[in-house]
C-alpha cells in the first residue's frame, strides 16, 4: 500500500530597506582677533657741541695787544732802548776824549764820523701774520644725545567662534519585496481529495 505524499513549499519574505546616511557637515568661522599697538614715544635731547677758538697769538702778531700787555712791552722797549742810548753816548764820549787827547793818531773822528753818517738802516724780512697757523688755537667740547622711549605693549582681543556642526537625520526606509507563502502538495493513489 502506498501512503499518499504531502510536498510543502514554503518562500521566506523578502524585505528590501534602504538608508539614507547624508554627510556631516562641520564649519569652523575664524576667531574674531583684534590688535591695538600704541605708537611708542621716543625723546630725544641734546647738548650742542662747544667749539673754542683761541686767536690770542694771532691778534697779537697783527699789533692788536691788549693794553695792559701793550703797556708793558712798551715799558721794556724803553728800557732797553734808553740803556742803548745810554750805551752810545758812553761809547761816543770815549771817542771825543781820545780826539782830544789826540791819540789813536785821528782814527777815533773818522769812526765817529762813519757811524753818525748813517741815517737809516733797513732790513727786510719776509713774514705773514699770522706766524702761523697754529697760532689760533680750537677746543672742541663734545655735545650729547640722550634717547628715551617707553614702548607700549600691544593690547590682543581674541573672541573664538564656536564650530558650526550640521548633522542631517539619517532615514531607513523599509519595503516588501516578495511575501511569504506555503504551498501543500498532496499525491498518491489513496488519497482521497475530498477530505
Amino acid at each position: 500500500m502506498e501512503l499518499a505524499k504531502v510536498s510543502v513549499m514554503t518562500e521566506s519574505a523578502k524585505l528590501g530597506f534602504r538608508i539614507s546616511t547624508p554627510s556631516l557637515t562641520i564649519k569652523q568661522p575664524q576667531a574674531d582677533l583684534q590688535i591695538h599697538q600704541d605708537a611708542d614715544t621716543i625723546e630725544i635731547s641734546t647738548d650742542a657741541v662747544k667749539v673754542f677758538i683761541d686767536q690770542t697769538d694771532a691778534r697779537e702778531d697783527a699789533g692788536l695787544v691788549p693794553v695792559l700787555k701793550n703797556a708793558a712791552s712798551f715799558y721794556q722797549n724803553g728800557m732797553r732802548s734808553a740803556q742803548e742810548y745810554i750805551s752810545k753816548q758812553m761809547k761816543e764820549a770815549e771817542i771825543l776824549k781820545t780826539i782830544e787827547n789826540n791819540a789813536g793818531g785821528g782814527k777815533g773822528l773818522t769812526r765817529l764820523a762813519s757811524k753818525g753818517s748813517v741815517l737809516f738802516q733797513h732790513d727786510t724780512v719776509l713774514g705773514f701774520i699770522p706766524e702761523h697757523a697754529f697760532k689760533v688755537s680750537f677746543h672742541v667740547q663734545k655735545g650729547d644725545v640722550t634717547l628715551q622711549t617707553e614702548r607700549k605693549e600691544p593690547t590682543i582681543h581674541v573672541r573664538k567662534n564656536e564650530p558650526e556642526i550640521h548633522v542631517p537625520r539619517w532615514d531607513v526606509s523599509y519595503d516588501v519585496r516578495q511575501r511569504a507563502s506555503i504551498e501543500f502538495h498532496v499525491g498518491g493513489e489513496f488519497f482521497n481529495k475530498r477530505i
